[in-house]
Order: C-alpha cells, then sequence, then structure tokens
C-alpha cells in the first residue's frame, strides 16, 4: 500500500526530482519484492516445475546443457564465470545510479522497459517455480564446479539474495538484454563496456548451472515483445 500510496502521490508530477524519485523507489520495491518471491511461492506451496524445464532441454538438445558444459569445467574459468555472473548486479546498480541523474524523459524510459521486464519476470517465478538444474538435479553432474575465492563470493550472494524459485526466465539474461539495448541507445560506451561481462554472464547461467535453456529461450522471446510495448510505446507517446 506504501508503494501505491507513494506513486499516486507521484503520479501528478511531470518534473525531474519526481521521476527520480519514481525510479528509486521502483528500484527498491523491486528489490524487495525479488527477496519476497520465495516466501511468496513457500506459501503459496508450489510445485517446482524443473521436471518441465528439464524435459525441454531434453526435447531441444537431448540433454540440459549444463551437463555438457561439465566437460569444461576449470577452476579458472568457474571463477572468471563468476565474476561475469555477479557483474549483473553491478551493472543494475550502475545504470540506476546514472539515471538518477539523467532528464525525466530519459528516466521514463529507462523505467518503462527495466522495471516492466522484472514485472513480466515476476510473474514467472510464481507461475513457473523452478529450482534449477544445480540444486533439482546435482546427480545429473559427476564433478563439482571447483574455483577460489571468487566462486565462493558468487555463491554466497546467490545464496543470500538469489529468489529459491528464481529461475523462469531468466531475469540475469532478460534485464541485461534491456539494460544493453538502453545504453546502446543512451550509454553507447558503457554498452561497449559491458559487452563481455554480458556474454560471460550468459554463459554462466548455463556453466555455473543455475538455469536451463528453456528459461534463457523464454527471456530471448520476451525481450522482443517488452521493448516493443514498453520502449517502442513510451516513443510513440513522447512523439
Amino acid at each position: 500500500p506504501i508503494y501505491f500510496l507513494a506513486l499516486r502521490s507521484l503520479s501528478r508530477r511531470e518534473d525531474a526530482t519526481a521521476e527520480r524519485l519514481r525510479l528509486a523507489l521502483n528500484a527498491l520495491t523491486m528489490l524487495w519484492f525479488y527477496g519476497s518471491t520465495s516466501r511468496i511461492s513457500l506459501a503459496l506451496a508450489a510445485t517446482p516445475r524443473d521436471h518441465i524445464l528439464l524435459a525441454f532441454d531434453e526435447l531441444l538438445f537431448g540433454r540440459t546443457p549444463a551437463v555438457a558444459l561439465e566437460a569444461w569445467v576449470r577452476p579458472w574459468l568457474t571463477d572468471t564465470l563468476s565474476v561475469c555472473y555477479l557483474s549483473h548486479h553491478a551493472y543494475l546498480l550502475t545504470v540506476v545510479v546514472w539515471g538518477l541523474r539523467q532528464p525525466p524523459a530519459s528516466i521514463r524510459r529507462l523505467s518503462a522497459a527495466l522495471f516492466g521486464g522484472f514485472a513480466v519476470g515476476f510473474f514467472g517465478y510464481l507461475f513457473v517455480p523452478a529450482l534449477g538444474p544445480r540444486f533439482a538435479f546435482p546427480g545429473l553432474f559427476s564433478h563439482d564446479l571447483g574455483g577460489g575465492m571468487l566462486a565462493y563470493l558468487n555463491n554466497s550472494i546467490v545464496a543470500m539474495g538469489s529468489a529459491i524459485y528464481g529461475n523462469f526466465p531468466s531475469l540475469h539474461l532478460l534485464a541485461t538484454a534491456l539494460l544493453l539495448d538502453h545504453d546502446w541507445r543512451a550509454c553507447r560506451q558503457r554498452f561497449w563496456i559491458m559487452l563481455v561481462p554480458a556474454t560471460g554472464m550468459l554463459v554462466a547461467t548455463i556453466y555455473l548451472r543455475y538455469h536451463y535453456a528453456a528459461d534463457l529461450l523464454a527471456s530471448v522471446i520476451l525481450f522482443p515483445v517488452i521493448r516493443a510495448a514498453c520502449v517502442s510505446g513510451f516513443s510513440r507517446r513522447t512523439a
């Protein structure tokens, strides 16, 4: 209720301060809801749908790609891809903080795509709850991923902050794609800087056994839909 009351009070204003407050409020609510999806799913006694996602992967590829990548497991690669996986959080925070200093129109465009994507992702978490191959099917893997302090850091952060059933779709991929699309238009230098870790993050979602290919395919399908609905729609309204 506080969130909606705050948005309602700000809805009558179009100045830069109001847009910055809306961006900050949406970002904080997004973080809160991200952590809350686990409690909501547990309260609803949600049944994990991992067997469906695994079956989809096996139908397309014969086995889920995380198993195929087991042959490439190396401690140094686990550490490197763990950093890439964490880069998503740094990228998101950087863009939100940067957005707080932008003109109102730029803030609205960023918010429309980013929070639209997260809203769709949260619905997926609730309606298709899944643990991911690493936790749902540990018996599929013959070897541990290994790694050093960087892998430990990533595992600790994931354990503390991730939604238990937050797999379908992959918000790491969907949100990063929306951020890259935004930066291509609004901050080209940051786009090129983040392209490499973002590519590594894509590989990490599978290599680190967090996601099924189905999670990534869902994000790939949702990206142009959200972009058309939010970004293109916003452009038409402001034209």
